[in-house]
């Protein structure tokens, strides 16, 4: 943190088209809207079009200020290729149904242009079924949310 511009300066250079702003500590005592919003600020001055990704896994209400700053956000803890894990919902990891309940009462933040991110998909990484998997992409599929493979797209049949 600190370097936000040159970073989106470099990104830019690199033809990044995909940034995932993982949230990786904060020792500066700013709010994650106020560090979020830094790099989205330096990304639109670098002169590329870059889709902007913001992780903080749910843990500030993401839904209700990250609309204005990235194209998504995180909502939830890490996923888990499981129907349920025994974990309290702000602890990692959650399973799929866990990850659904939490999900399913955020519809009214995604848009064109502006997506609640529950996580990536477990499909194709060896834990679930072929009916699980189809159910989990298609649960994904209904909650408007991003269809990034979790998995090696070179082994997926």
């Amino acid at each position: 943190m600190g370097h936000e511009d040159q970073d989106a300066r470099q990104f830019a250079s690199w033809g990044v088209d995909y940034l995932k702003y993982d949230n990786c500590g904060d020792y500066r005592g700013e709010s994650y809207r106020q560090r979020y919003t830094a790099m989205r600020d330096a990304l639109a001055k670098s002169g590329r079009a870059i889709v902007y990704s913001i992780c903080e896994w749910g843990n500030q209400a993401p839904w209700t200020w990250a609309p204005a700053v990235g194209n998504l956000w995180r909502t939830t803890q890490d996923i888990t290729p499981r129907w349920r894990s025994d974990q309290p919902a702000n602890h990692y990891p959650q399973g799929i149904l866990d990850i659904l309940d939490q999900q399913a009462a955020l519809s009214h933040a995604s848009h064109p242009g502006a997506w609640n991110d529950p996580d990536m998909l477990e499909v194709g990484n060896g834990y679930l079924n072929d009916d699980e998997n189809r159910a989990h992409f298609s649960l994904w599929a209904l909650l408007n949310a991003p269809l990034i493979a979790g998995n090696d797209l070179r082994h997926m049949s």
